[in-house]
């Protein structure tokens, strides 16, 4: 699914440091790569490219696009060459051979003509053994249709065999510097981020994306510091839409994360829409407020629990409740959303 001109060939991508993980993978930082076709005829001759070969490819197009090399790949090569290469006197057998070669060297050339360029993106590996093929179609479909600022958009999504012979879905998309909410609360605020500015700010462009998701009837279904993505300049972007589907006609399966799963989607007694992202919005607040969610020192089945038979969490679970000094609008603002019933929490808007 290339979007926006960005290639879909894990081969156009240089992968740098890692950036991220999650159950299913790892997000890394890469560079985009392109071809040079002046290099590329130079490298071809050096490593003994016939003439007639590099005309084709020109003739194929990729003098005017040559990092379309990189997602050509070395099959692909020899079937054009197998294709468009006049043959006389050899058998089919010896034809396949010497296309295979001359693919080879061409494979060798674009791979010495290939250059970084400025763009940086991040791509999100997703392994093919662990992978919920189901809930990523979904979260690719979901993202395909969505327009918004504050939610994070796709580049291009393609299936890659990995080194070991593994199949891959590589997601790429823009790289946002400052990384997740939860890593910057890791890094600089393992207390919360107390500034009730900064705090107000991110929030605010986190219930900007639910509006929007919200009136679409999609529901995220994993709203949490972890999917709030973050750019030096102040974009606030959501993203992780692998569980997200839609409300019309109500949720009824059991998907999220225990420490921000609304009760209602624990409870499972029938269906849910759009508050129960409210619920997880709320315990997201305060898990940025504070550094943590509010059950996070319990285990999952403790939290699901507690979740169904307490009362709703207040800022009063934290050590340091009382000499934080966040606004009673903040408070106020959780004690709406943290409705056990879903009609009596507010909107996103």
């Amino acid at each position: 699914m290339p979007m926006k001109g960005y290639p879909s060939s894990a081969r156009s991508y240089d992968l740098q440091e890692e950036i991220g993980s999650g159950a299913y993978g790892k997000v890394y930082k890469a560079s985009v790569l392109t071809v040079d076709w002046s290099d590329f005829v130079t490298n071809s001759n050096k490593t003994g490219a016939g003439i007639y070969s590099i005309r084709i490819l020109s003739e194929a197009g990729f003098q005017r696009n040559p990092e379309g090399l990189l997602e050509l790949g070395k099959p692909r090569i020899e079937a054009l060459l197998l294709r468009m290469t006049e043959f006389k006197g050899i058998s089919e057998a010896d034809k396949e051979k010497e296309c295979a070669e001359e693919a080879g060297r061409i494979c060798i050339a674009v791979d010495m003509s290939t250059r970084r360029t400025a763009e940086t993106v991040a791509v999100k590996v997703l392994d093919s053994d662990q992978i919920a093929w189901n809930e990523m179609r979904r979260e690719l479909v979901t993202l395909r249709s969505i327009n918004h600022k504050n939610i994070v958009e796709v580049y291009s999504s393609f299936l890659n065999h990995g080194e070991e012979g593994n199949e891959e879905l590589w997601i790429v998309m823009p790289l946002l510097q400052a990384g997740s909410c939860l890593s910057l609360l890791k890094e600089k605020y393992p207390r919360g981020i107390k500034d009730p500015k900064l705090l107000a700010t991110i929030l605010r462009k986190v219930l900007y994306a639910l509006a929007y998701l919200h009136d679409d009837m999609k529901v995220h279904r994993d709203i949490k510091a972890g999917n709030i993505l973050l750019s030096e300049d102040g974009e606030v972007k959501i993203a992780d839409f692998g569980v997200a589907t839609n409300a019309v006609g109500g949720c009824g399966t059991f998907v999220g994360t225990p420490c921000w799963m609304a009760p209602e989607v624990i409870e499972r007694k029938g269906a849910y829409g759009t508050k129960a992202d409210i619920w997880s919005f709320a315990i997201t607040a305060m898990e940025i407020a504070h550094g943590h969610a509010p059950y996070a020192r319990y285990k999952p089945l403790k939290v699901l629990v507690k979740t169904l038979r307490d009362p709703p969490p207040t800022c009063d679970v934290y050590p340091d409740h009382k000499f934080s000094k966040l606004p009673s609008s903040f408070h106020r603002m959780l004690k709406q959303c943290l409705k056990k019933n879903p009609s009596d929490r507010p909107s996103a808007k």
